[in-house]
């Protein structure tokens, strides 16, 4: 029987964390055996029939938070504990995954390690016309990718599309980088029940600054929809955007819902005219497939090769804004609520978990 160990920040929620979770449950259905190493006992999915090894590394909670490509003291018995147990696991392959797990590349001993990068790891900086902003970007932009450089020459990598593949294949002196695309648990297609909608825009996912829901906020407004929009999710921007929805007077439009049950978001993706998703940065969100397997139409921000590549056809390509231009942003989202594109009736097909696991 092969042997995998995932290893990951914690499995707080969130859309990769249920990523792993699904790829390993799929992985344990076709014989493999797998194990997660998690850096911290957060586990928002224990209720879950999973049914997989978890064990717990015991880093302290801080360290699984903030600026990702930093130097930050990696406790020497943590470093040695992992060790242990992946000596006792042995398995075949080791895969890094989610943010700060990374760092600890240079410090696995075992002879075949693959980061896979769900998101862009070296996102750029905002653009800014403050020019003390600009210059100090520019320092911290340098410092970043010479962390990434320095973590990630050695590793085999998994990202999850072409764009991400192109752009560490240019920083890295590594050849070995593939792309998989992420796939959904969901096999048939599970077109709307839902005749009368009852939301014309849902963003769903973390209340980020790089999420930008403020851009979806601002759009909604100035397009001047009447219906109603809801955002589904929880994270440190909710009460300032709840601030910007009242300074916006969109109190009666715009409502907040906090983490939700994945059949819950589905429902209300389904009662939802259209999904926005306007991002600075994005890997391969399977919300997009989610809302277009519901006959939800989405309406995203390009910002990644991820986004492009599931809204394929000429139709579906009115869905894609140019990145941080909200105007454009708020004539999609008015187009496609008054003439929704054609969703394909195989679009399950793009989505098929069987298929990413085999590649696995």
């Amino acid at each position: 029987m092969k042997n995998i160990l995932f290893i990951v920040d914690h499995l707080k929620g969130g859309g990769a964390e249920l990523m792993v979770l699904s790829l390993a449950k799929r992985l344990q259905e076709k014989n493999i055996e797998v194990n997660i190493l998690s850096l911290n006992a957060i586990n928002n999915y224990s209720s879950k029939d999973y049914n997989i090894n978890i064990i717990d590394l015991g880093f302290p909670e801080y360290w699984v938070s903030g600026k990702l490509l930093i130097d930050k003291p990696i406790p020497t018995d943590s470093i040695s504990k992992m060790n242990e147990v992946i000596k006792t696991i042995a398995p075949d392959c080791i895969i890094v995954t989610i943010w700060y797990s990374f760092m600890l590349i240079p410090y696995i001993e075992h002879r075949n390690v693959w980061a896979w990068s769900q998101a862009d790891i070296l996102p750029e900086f905002s653009k800014t016309n403050n020019p003390i902003k600009f210059f100090r970007n520019k320092y911290k932009a340098q410092i970043f990718e010479n962390k990434f450089k320095e973590v990630f020459n050695v590793s085999k990598i998994i990202t999850v599309n072409d764009g991400l593949r192109l752009k560490y294949l240019s920083l890295l002196e590594t050849k070995e980088v593939v792309t998989i695309n992420n796939g959904l648990d969901l096999v048939q297609d599970i077109a709307s029940k839902f005749l009368n909608k009852k939301w014309d825009v849902i963003f769903v996912g973390r209340l980020s600054p790089t999420k930008q829901i403020n851009h979806a906020i601002e759009a909604f407004k100035a397009s001047q929809v009447k219906g109603k929009m809801l955002i589904v999710g929880e994270g440190a921007q909710h009460v300032k955007l709840k601030k910007l929805v009242s300074k916006l007077g969109l109190d009666n439009q715009i409502f907040f819902k906090g983490w939700l049950s994945k059949d819950e978001v589905l429902t209300l993706i389904e009662q939802s005219k259209i999904l926005v998703l306007p991002s600075r940065t994005e890997g391969y969100p399977l919300v997009i497939g989610e809302a277009l397997m519901s006959g939800t139409p989405v309406v995203a921000y390009n910002c990644s090769e991820g986004i492009s590549s599931q809204l394929y056809t000429n139709d579906m390509k009115r869905g894609l804004v140019k990145p941080n231009d909200i105007r454009s942003l708020s004539n999609a989202l008015l187009d496609v609520i008054n003439n929704p594109y054609v969703i394909p009736d195989n679009i399950s097909i793009k989505y098929d978990l069987d298929v990413m696991t085999n590649k696995f």
